[in-house]
């Protein structure tokens, strides 16, 4: 399984669709590994923000999230938290294609790190606007009530008027 995890560190110019397959297909020995790549992230970011041909941890996260690993969920959380335009730097075009839908898949319905996430100024607004698609997806899916999303978002607008 090493040697899977470290085919897919670099960006190398090839999708690397048959070791990601592998990966998908051994999933209980790789979730550790993937795992490991997140806490480097978020205890490393200028490593991953000085490197960009690193892409190890665009595979971990959306991996995790296929197998919806609810460990990934703190972790990312604090990732995105980074002030400024930290989180960006480090998931670039990952940020809006795909981070909401990260979120759902592993929050388990969780919203209260979302809403922090939401409603933290000094997050990255692209961020913040993920934290509320999240809870549209959640609500499209049936895993929050849609008058609570509404209720909230409600909420949201009522604080933002002068």
């Amino acid at each position: 399984m090493k040697h899977l995890i470290e085919s897919i560190e670099y960006n190398n110019g090839k999708f690397p669709r048959n070791e990601l397959q592998q990966i998908i297909e051994r999933k209980d020995e790789a979730i550790p590994y993937l795992i490991q790549i997140v806490e480097e992230v978020r205890a490393n970011p200028a490593t991953f923000i000085e490197d960009q041909n690193l892409i190890n941890h665009i595979y971990a996260v959306y991996l995790l999230a296929q197998f919806r690993v609810k460990e990934l969920y703190p972790l990312l959380i604090d990732i995105l938290s980074l002030p400024d335009e930290i989180p960006d730097e480090i998931f670039g075009d990952t940020i809006t294609e795909g981070m909401a839908r990260i979120l759902a898949s592993v929050c388990e319905g969780e919203i209260l790190p979302i809403q922090r996430l939401i409603e933290n100024t000094q997050v990255d607004e692209y961020v913040r606007g993920q934290g509320l698609l999240c809870l549209v997806i959640l609500a499209l899916n049936e895993q929050l009530e849609r008058g609570e999303v509404m209720s909230y978002f409600q909420q949201l607008r009522m604080a933002a008027k002068p």
